[in-house]
């Protein structure tokens, strides 16, 4: 059984192989992006398949949306759309973090290493923006874009660029994503093939309207894609916890 595509997300991603790394493959340009030992995945608005010349193992570490900028320096907006290593984000000390999960010997072993610098670049970097937390709670939940704003007592061009260099996709863009993301979240883990009814649960207002949005996020059709090979699993159908 082949590995599940990464479909378009508005979180950001460590994955730490210790088996045979995969690449990311455009589903549309098919340009690759040849993956190391780990990488950070940011924000990605289309879909990519996953390739790799081995068995694969790996351990990966889910952000909740926004919640990376508390982990580095590095702009959110600079990451979007990258595939970068811990050395590319946190230089010897990357490094340092991607060599000690590479030399330990269980998952157990792997999971107190990386907890450990993730809490130690928390301790440094953490800016706790609760504005910026709550605006992306709204827009993520559905909020009426021109609302959210005015609910903060700043302009929505102030609204708009914040948000953008905050999480690396504009509002709308963020809240499609976020939207779309939800939606295959429930049809993956139900493994339901039924998706007009999520999709109008979701606010979509017809058929025609979803499938555009889905060729455009993951290169197929509904009908295509919602198929037994693709409800394996991996995180929209497991216990994952964000941080």
């Amino acid at each position: 059984m082949g590995l599940p595509k990464a479909l378009p997300g508005v979180v950001t991603e460590m994955i730490f192989h210790y088996k045979s790394p995969f690449s990311f493959v455009h589903s549309k340009t098919a340009e690759c992006s040849n993956t190391a030992q780990s990488v950070i995945a940011g924000l990605r608005d289309v879909s990519h398949d996953l390739v790799t010349d081995g068995e694969t193992g790996f351990i990966a570490v889910r952000f909740r949306e926004g919640a990376f900028n508390n982990f580095c320096r590095v702009p959110q907006l600079e990451i979007a759309g990258q595939f970068l290593s811990p050395r590319d984000m946190w230089g010897h000390k990357g490094a340092e973090l991607e060599k000690k999960v590479a030399d330990s010997h269980t998952n157990l072993e792997r999971v107190n290493v990386i907890e450990s610098y993730l809490l130690s670049f928390l301790e440094t970097h953490c800016k706790a923006d609760t504005m910026m937390e709550y605006m992306v709670k709204q827009v993520g939940c559905g909020a009426v874009l021109h609302q959210v704003p005015g609910d903060m007592g700043i302009s929505y061009r102030h609204f708009h660029r914040r948000f953008t260099a905050y999480t690396g996709l504009t509002p709308k863009t963020f809240q499609k994503i976020s939207c779309f993301d939800s939606i295959m979240r429930n049809l993956t883990r139900l493994k339901n093939t039924n998706y007009l009814g999520e999709a109008l649960n979701a606010g979509y207002f017809d058929q025609s309207h979803f499938i555009k949005d889905f060729k455009k996020y993951v290169n197929e059709t509904p009908t295509t894609f919602l198929t037994e090979k693709n409800f394996m699993s991996h995180f929209y159908n497991t216990g994952d916890m964000l941080i």
